[in-house]
């Protein structure tokens, strides 16, 4: 219960920064889902769930009373059942799934030739690199500020690394994913790559001009 007490005062004292409030709550979370992912306790039960219901329609289907349509029914309900997709399964095929659907639409006529094809098409690597150059350089940056950072503990340095390192990493996955959904330009992806450059340093000019005016607001 101590712990309870100590973890619900972090969250409501006001003296702590929102920042560091949300970071907790971000590396709580992602601690939650990797503990879950390990010992697979949704998986488990969401497949033992699936597994009872699917043997209660079984049983239902050797009902000489049902007709073809009430069988049908119940073999189609036994399907979604068994398709039916998680939050998580849900959330995750969102996020790793980048397939540029907007450029179905640029590719309908199927009689353009093949090279023309490609040409019109994003480069995943490219697209990642464009959408999060920022975030790339901090990620090969930060390590080497952990190793020679003489003022910080080796074993500490490690810690915040093994939290940071990951979380730049979603971010910048995140900025990939979010300028993914903008169409190709003049069909030449190039304008794309940089347009997401910008938008880029765009966003942390953003976050920058916010932090600087809430500095200056608590100083006065």
């Amino acid at each position: 219960m101590e712990f309870l007490n100590t973890f619900f005062h972090f969250f409501t004292d006001k003296t702590r920064r929102l920042s560091s409030k949300a970071i907790i709550s971000i590396i709580v979370v992602a601690l939650i889902i990797l503990i879950d992912n390990t010992l697979s306790f949704s998986y488990y039960y969401n497949t033992e769930n699936k597994i009872e219901q699917v043997s209660s329609i079984n049983k239902v289907l050797t009902d000489s009373t049902l007709n073809k349509t009430e069988k049908n029914q119940l073999l189609k309900l036994r399907q979604q059942i068994i398709n039916r997709k998680t939050w998580k399964d849900k959330t995750w095929d969102l996020v790793s799934n980048m397939n540029f659907s907007t450029e179905n639409t640029t590719n309908e006529n199927h009689t353009v030739e093949k090279v023309e094809n490609e040409i019109t098409e994003r480069s995943y690597l490219w697209h990642f690199i464009s959408s999060s150059w920022l975030i790339l350089i901090l990620l090969i940056a930060f390590p080497f500020v952990g190793i020679f950072d003489k003022k910080t503990p080796f074993a500490q340095a490690i810690g915040i690394l093994l939290i940071l390192e990951p979380f730049l990493y979603g971010i910048a996955w995140i900025f990939a994913k979010v300028f993914s959904f903008i169409p190709v330009i003049l069909n030449n992806p190039i304008y794309n790559y940089v347009l997401n450059a910008i938008l880029c340093i765009g966003v942390f000019a953003l976050f920058g001009i916010f932090g600087k005016k809430k500095t200056t607001a608590n100083n006065v």
